[in-house]
């Protein structure tokens, strides 16, 4: 059945409103709900929200990227020392 026949079918003028107060609500609650969809479709896409997020990505990734880089260079140089403490060792050898 077609709203509009709905209606036509109420006798009273009282029920009619009372209609119209329903549909009212009806159309505000769903205005609400679609403009807080947009407002959210909205932010999810916005500059300043990627930005944000990048940041916050950012600024939790890069202390793990200069920990991850002390510990290389920390190797390296264990790696070093040993390496000088084999070469003094062959060329005291070489010498005696």
């Amino acid at each position: 059945m077609k709203r509009s026949h709905k209606y036509a079918t109420i006798d009273s003028l009282s029920k009619l409103r009372e209609e119209r107060y329903k549909l009212k609500s009806e159309i505000a609650n769903r205005e609400l709900m679609l403009s807080l969809n947009y407002s959210e479709l909205k932010e999810s896409l916005s500059l300043t929200r990627f930005l944000t997020n990048l940041i916050t990505k950012i600024s939790v990734i890069m202390p793990m990227f200069q920990m991850a880089k002390k510990l290389y260079r920390s190797v390296i140089e264990i790696f070093s020392r040993e390496a000088e403490e084999t070469e003094e060792i062959k060329e005291s050898d070489i010498k005696t």
